[in-house]
């Protein structure tokens, strides 16, 4: 017995798909737009109608989701690489470097190397919704969650990102790491 599933998605299906997706975005901000400008031009909660304060509680919904989104996304990413240095002690801020290294040592460098560009890309992704936010603010619950991890882990594998993967950051990134914080 076959089990049936969704037929795969043809290329012009997944065009057909993305711009209705775009087309949705466009009508929703456009909807914001205009409440916000109706909305702007109000001066209680009391004044607007019943639609209009269910839009307000729903936009504050789904900002509280998209917090919590945020945070479960961050603890993940999080778990995961503090998961991957249990049982490798030469994860933790890096492996000794002898003048001849053995080839076990040479592949552990190597590991951690690997394993420091990944924390480094977990730390921007930390300072692009904590430190600095929606709107270029900070979002400050999110930041006293997330900055001590920051501050830990960049303390652990250096204060700066080394120069073979300057390129791999957003310039922005890389001047608040070379600020003292």
């Amino acid at each position: 017995m076959a089990i049936l599933g969704p037929p795969p998605l043809s290329l012009e299906n997944a065009v057909a798909l993305a711009q209705l997706v775009v087309a949705a975005i466009t009508v929703g901000t456009l909807v914001v737009a205009i409440f916000a400008f109706r909305f702007s031009r109000r001066q209680h909660i009391d004044a607007l109608s019943n639609f209009e304060r269910e839009y307000v509680a729903a936009i504050n919904n789904f900002e509280k989701t998209l917090k919590v989104t945020y945070y479960a996304e961050l603890d993940r990413m999080y778990f995961d690489l503090v998961a991957m240095r249990v049982g490798k002690p030469h994860l933790w801020g890096g492996p000794t470097k002898p003048a001849k290294p053995t080839k076990e040592q040479a592949l552990e460098a190597l590991e951690y190397e690997h394993y420091r560009f990944l924390v480094w890309n977990y730390l921007e992704t930390v300072f692009d919704r904590c430190i600095v936010g929606k709107d270029g603010e900070p979002d400050d619950d999110l930041h006293r969650t997330w900055g001590p991890a920051f501050e830990f882990e960049s303390r652990l594998h250096g204060k700066t990102i080394g120069a073979e993967h300057a390129d791999c950051f957003k310039q922005d990134f890389r001047d608040y790491l070379a600020e003292e914080r």
